[in-house]
């Protein structure tokens, strides 16, 4: 094993260690200053984004990407669900911003 190789997943432990904590300290900002849906909404479209910029930019074959009429057709096909998989927390995070007598009669049910 090479010096680089060794090293290499030590560094992506410091990464990961550096951005998994920033995200506690944005969500905290964020809990103060922004309203919980845009707050969900923009968390996913950041990560959404950089994710297919990596891919994009790293990829071997570039392929290309699907027309405006395409996208529209899909997003109508799956019923432009965009809190798929985060139902329970944007749930949750409604909730918490309700009066508690209402609370208390919601889970009881």
């Amino acid at each position: 094993m090479t010096r680089w190789s060794r090293a290499l997943p030590w560094i992506a432990l410091v990464i990961v260690y550096f951005v998994w904590g920033s995200t506690y300290l944005g969500i905290r900002v964020a809990v103060e200053t922004l309203p919980p849906y845009l707050m969900t909404g923009s968390r996913w479209l950041i990560a959404g984004s950089l994710l297919f910029a990596l891919q994009w930019l790293f990829s071997k074959e570039r392929r290309a990407l699907p027309a405006r009429p395409e996208l529209l057709r899909a997003a109508k096909r799956r019923g432009c669900r965009t809190l798929d998989g985060l139902g329970m927390l944007v749930n949750q995070a409604a909730i918490a911003f309700q009066p508690a007598c209402f609370r208390a009669n919601f889970h009881h049910r």
